[in-house]
């Protein structure tokens, strides 16, 4: 809905650039005044994004142009410049925008003022948006719900309310999830009411607001319509919801579904155990890595590794040979997130010779994470293995290779990494480097020298920051 007015627009701007970009929407206020439409238009365009990109810091003689510029150009630049306006969040725009709002008979104008508004921010008075939902337009509404979500004024709620009771169902739900965002009440009893609704439409509507506005007052209603429903794509939504509610009591309503029939929905209630970080049932998580579905499979693999118990790394080393390519980049993930939080594992014999075995995987991911992994665990047993992946094929598990072999000690392992500083890739060399620091070798104080004058600037960096911390010890 919101494709045609931000459209182009850039995501942020790089502080070294705004005096640029100041300069040249000045110099396009010339530009907003040519004769000819497509010089116009082009103008308009360009300051409709640098009006995004530097919003307060745009020249207010920009704002005056653009606003001057309304009075001369047809509809379709003026929706462009009222974009631009909201962009620039100042407020002397702001009657202008909620005037176009109210008696513009263009709803297209109607609806980029309505945005325009939203984007400014400001707390002030909101009586236009919603006198403005007295228009017959369902797109409308909606904008102007959006910009009350984003001016986020409680004091709007009892007459938005009211203001919505003759508009469409749709219109109601984005209300009803505009007032569960302020915590009012209003809102939560009609998404409640809506849940227990005939109609499945409505109580997937109902569970969206749910899932965007999770709160604590949906659990024990959502929780019923999971019990009484068997419509699959509402059962995961209201798994979704109770995960999204981040209470781990929502995790004993979901765990009988870790043994229905749809492997989509087991693979959602271990998606919601994960997110829930509820690792009492990491029991039965392990179970479900015996799964017949690889998703299952998978996300049982993704939840133990979030609940860091290092009672789970033997079950996860079972399953390090599994067939899907899927489930062993889970496990392996989960292995790398085990050995980075947990200092103490057991056995770190068994999972290092299960890493290594997975050096000579397929997948260059698995292979990949599993040098990561052997990094962490800085087992001498791993070293030769790591020596040998310096000639990998895979750009990744060498770049990776040059970051783990710094956590050991071993007469081998700094000619190897003095070597990779020639490498042409970036991300090996500053590896390299980064390795070569921790463990001080001098003999690569000649080499990193030169690099102080390499043409990328996190090379350089990285070198001075060899040659200092060699200075230090």
């Amino acid at each position: 809905m919101l494709d045609r007015f931000i459209a182009g627009m850039v995501l942020d701007i790089s502080p070294d650039t705004i005096n640029y970009q100041v300069e040249v929407s000045i110099n396009l206020l010339e530009d907003l005044k040519a004769p000819l439409d497509e010089v116009r238009a082009h103008a308009v365009m360009k300051l409709k994004q640098i009006s995004y990109n530097l919003r307060e810091h745009l020249d207010k003689k920009v704002i005056t142009g653009l606003v001057e510029a309304l009075k001369k150009v047809d509809d379709e630049l003026k929706i462009d410049i009222i974009i631009a306006l909201g962009f620039t969040r100042e407020a002397k725009v702001l009657p202008i925008l909620r005037k176009f709002l109210l008696e513009s008979e263009d709803f297209e104008i109607k609806r980029a003022a309505a945005f325009a508004i939203g984007e400014m921010k400001f707390r002030g008075p909101v009586s236009a948006l919603i006198e403005a939902l007295k228009f017959d337009d369902e797109q409308l509404h909606l904008f102007i719900i959006d910009a009350l979500s984003k001016i986020n004024d409680k004091n709007c709620a009892a007459n938005l309310i009211e203001a919505c009771k003759p508009l469409s169902q749709k219109v109601k739900f984005a209300a009803c999830g505009l007032m569960c965002k302020f915590n009012f009440k209003e809102g939560y009893d009609f998404i409640k009411k809506a849940l227990t609704h005939n109609s499945d439409e409505i109580k997937k509507e109902a569970l969206k607001i749910a899932i965007e506005h999770p709160s604590d007052k949906f659990i024990e209603p959502v929780f019923k319509l999971l019990v009484d429903n068997k419509t699959p794509e509402i059962i995961l939504m209201c798994i979704d919801a109770l995960a999204q509610t981040g209470n781990e009591s929502a995790a004993s309503y979901i765990s009988p579904f870790l043994k229905n029939s749809d492997p989509l929905i087991r693979a959602a209630t271990i998606d919601a155990f994960s997110r829930l970080n509820v690792s009492q049932y990491s029991g039965e998580i392990i179970e479900c890595l015996k799964d017949c579905d690889e998703t299952v499979r998978a996300n049982a693999a993704t939840a133990l590794g979030t609940f860091k118990l290092v009672s789970v790394m033997p079950a996860l080393i079972e399953i390090t040979d599994d067939q899907s390519e899927k489930v062993r980049i889970a496990v392996c993930t989960s292995i790398r997130t085990l050995a980075f939080w947990i200092s103490d594992i057991t056995d770190k014999n068994r999972v290092t010779y299960a890493l290594m075995a997975l050096l000579k995987d397929k997948c260059e991911a698995v292979r990949a994470i599993a040098i990561e992994t052997l990094g962490y665990l800085a087992n001498p047993e791993s070293i030769d293995a790591l020596i040998e992946a310096v000639n990998d094929d895979s750009l990744q598990v060498r770049q990776n290779t040059a970051a783990a072999l710094g956590n050991f000690e071993d007469t081998r392992i700094s000619p190897i990494l003095i070597n990779m500083l020639d490498d042409q890739n970036v991300v090996i060399k500053w590896n390299a480097i980064t390795s070569l620091t921790k463990l001080n070798e001098k003999n690569a104080l000649s080499k990193i020298k030169e690099l102080t004058n390499d043409p990328d600037e996190t090379i350089r960096l990285a070198a001075q920051s060899f040659l200092d911390n060699f200075l230090v010890h």
